[in-house]
């Protein structure tokens, strides 16, 4: 008797649907993140213009 190796396709669609929950929760939180970092980077680069000024 040979027994069946591998994964059922519910198995994978579960996977798969647990995967897209996650990446519908990091990417917002990750592209807010960039949005902040460049808003520091311009802060910055408007003091130093300041201060040569």
């Amino acid at each position: 008797m040979e027994k069946d190796v591998g994964f059922t396709v519910i198995e994978l669609l579960i996977v798969i649907a647990i995967i897209s929950i996650i990446a519908a929760i990091a990417v917002p939180n990750l592209m807010s993140a960039n949005i902040r970092a460049k808003v520091s980077g311009v802060k910055a680069d408007m003091g130093s213009i300041a201060i040569a000024l």
